[in-house]
């Protein structure tokens, strides 16, 4: 898990719970498994593909199912994209903001910095309906380090 999970859900007053991908699963990701993590109390889940640590990235299939389950529960997807172009063998990235019902409820986060080579700029961009994007730019000066200020906001 990306250590920066657990901070966001600390900021929102919130626990983080993991779902563990498995080797012998080939670090899959299995719906029905995930299934088993939602409660009442789950708002959000993470998805992360390409993967980081294990380099993964969740097919178009695996996505569906993920999109199915946050349709059922009612819940936001937060895309960590951030390796979306480091890719592969001809694999393809698939972003589960492309599926019906999910434009509204998916959060992408990216980054030019990982994806261009600029190393120390710290520099990503958020795709979000409006009023996530209203909200994150209000805290955004309060969760941010070591960013290029000038360019932090473009």
């Amino acid at each position: 898990m990306y250590v920066y999970y657990s901070g966001w859900s600390f900021l929102g007053g919130t626990k983080c719970v993991t779902f563990p991908l498995r080797s012998g699963d080939n670090f899959l990701l299995n719906a029905e498994e995930i299934k088993k993590y939602i409660t009442p109390q789950t708002k959000v889940l993470i998805l992360n593909s390409p993967h980081n640590p294990t380099g993964q990235v969740f097919d178009e299939d695996c996505i569906k199912k993920i999109a199915k389950l946050a349709i059922k529960y009612n819940l936001i997807v937060i895309s960590d994209d951030i390796y979306n172009k480091m890719l592969y063998d001809n694999v393809e990235h698939f972003s589960i903001a492309k599926l019906d019902g999910m434009k509204e409820r998916t959060i992408i986060i990216g980054s030019f910095s990982k994806t261009y080579a600029m190393d120390g700029w710290r520099v990503g961009y958020l795709v979000a309906p409006l009023e996530i994007i209203s909200g994150a730019i209000k805290i955004h000066q309060h969760v941010l380090s070591y960013s290029v200020t000038n360019f932090s906001l473009v």
